[in-house]
This record gives C-alpha cells, structure tokens and sequence, in this order.
C-alpha cells in the first residue's frame, strides 16, 4: 500500500481521467493523436486517463471541442467541473437536472472494479431490480425530479446488462434489508418478479445476495463500497447516495469502517434462499 496519501490519484482525477478516455476511444484516436491535438506528448495523455497526472481546465476543453473528440457541452462541463476538484479527497456530485448518468465516476467503476459490497436496508440494489420494481417505484417519485427518466431507466438495465455480462464477474455481495421485501407486499406482480431475479442472480458464481433483519449496525442508511480486488485495496471508495446528491468516501480509515461494518452486517444476514423458505 503507497505510505504518501498525496501520491494516490483522487478519486476526480480517475473519473476526469476514466471519461477523457472513454471520449479519446469513441473519437477513434490514439494517444499520440489526441496529444498532437492539444500539443501534449502522448504519455502525457496516458497519465491524465489514469488518473496519474492532473491537467488544466483549458486542456479539456480542448480535447472536448469539436475539433478532437466533439463531447457535448454538458459532458464537458462536467469533467472541467472534475479538474478543479482533482486535488480534493473525496467527490461530491449534485444530481443535476439533464445530467447523464453514465457519466458518474460509480457507473464507470461499477463496470470495471473486481469487488462490489452493497448494503440497501429499504430499497432493492439497483444491479438487482426488474423492471416491474423501478416502475413501480418511479411512479412514487415527483415528476420534475427525472426529467431525462427514459435515459436513465435505459441506463440502469444496460448497466445491469453489462456488470452481469463481464467474464469473470466481479465478486459481488449484497444485503438487503428485510424491509426491503416487504414494501412489495401489496404489489404481487412485482414482488414474484423481483424475487425470481433475486434467486436467479444468487446462482451466478462470485455472487451472494443475504437478507437482514432486526438491530444492527447500518441502520443509519445504504452504502456501496467498490474495490478493484479486495476491501483492502487502496483505491477502494464508498459511495452514498441521497436525494440532492450523491458522496464518494475515499479515506482509508473512513472505508475501513464501512468495510468492517459491511462484514458484521454480512455475518448477520440469511442467505436469500434459505430467509424463503
């Protein structure tokens, strides 16, 4: 594990550096290219993508305009947005009105890290939801809160398309509370769909979903923790989500407490099969 915290890319730096390139490979361009572009060496490139090196505002601007990888102008807000926090630990995104999903640094990492914990006490994990249940539960929700709700409905099934479709799949282990099952109570369609997917994903290999009940310590609310091999890891984050917006906690100490408190809380938990029976 690196002793200086300086020295470990911040969590906006990799999703600045994650999003300029995903951008550089839908342009078609190479690393040499997109730097001759911008009149930058090509390893230089290849060290802001990684989250390495940090940039400038002017220089993302330049490799957004229309000229090198034509991003939209709301994307290239965004990653300029990422290069003034670039120095700070942690993230904090607003869920901005029109914002794209998929361009939050979870979703990137979602589809790449090997280690994914979630805790959800009230509400079903989003990798796990049928579309029956997120109708069901849009329809709670006011409408001026998603006025993109198609895009993102489209995301969150093609984001559960490709999570479940990596080969090996990441190792994946999920609480849920049992709350959380007994809200579709009065909606039998839904709960017999959400429930035949829950014990269908339970299947997979490297997945284990276990329902809690009763006192225990994450009552306070849901988390997920991702990691790219283990817990451990150093560039493991916490992601919380909230109404207004949503935090990533990167600290070591602060994710070794979610981490303990996700491996007391799995402990606790039933096996979904076993908590249906």
């Amino acid at each position: 594990m690196t002793n200086d915290p300086s020295a470990r890319p911040t969590l906006a730096r990799r999703q600045l550096g994650a999003e300029l390139r995903k951008l550089r490979e839908a342009a078609g361009m190479t690393h040499a290219e997109a730097g001759a572009a911008v009149e930058l060496h090509r390893n230089t490139i290849a060290a802001i993508e990684k989250g390495k090196q940090g940039t400038k505002s002017y220089i993302v601007k330049n490799l957004c305009s229309p000229e090198v990888y034509d991003a939209p102008p709301e994307v290239m807000s965004y990653l300029t947005g990422l290069v003034v926090k670039g120095k700070q630990r942690g993230l904090y995104e607003k869920h901005e009105p029109g914002m794209k999903p998929g361009i939050r640094w979870f979703a990137s990492a979602e589809v790449e890290y090997g280690y994914i914990m979630t805790w959800e006490h009230l509400n079903m994990p989003g990798l796990l939801q049928v579309p029956e249940y997120y109708d069901a539960q849009r329809q709670t929700r006011p409408p001026q809160e998603a006025p993109d709700e198609p895009a993102t409905k489209n995301f969150r099934f093609k984001r559960q398309e490709v999570v479940f479709g990596r080969d090996p799949l990441p190792r994946m282990e999920f609480v849920i509370g049992e709350g959380a099952l007994h809200v579709m109570d009065g909606l039998p369609d839904v709960k017999d769909a959400q429930i035949a997917r829950l014990l269908e994903v339970a299947k997979l290999p490297g997945v284990d979903i276990r329902v809690l009940g009763g006192f225990h310590p994450a009552m306070s609310g849901a988390f997920t923790i991702l990691s790219p091999t283990d817990p451990d890891d150093e560039l493991s984050f916490v992601y919380v989500d909230a109404l207004d917006a949503c935090r990533y906690l990167e600290d070591p100490d602060v994710v070794s407490r979610f981490v303990g408190t996700f491996r007391t809380i799995y402990s606790m938990a039933i096996p979904i099969k076993e908590f249906l029976k």
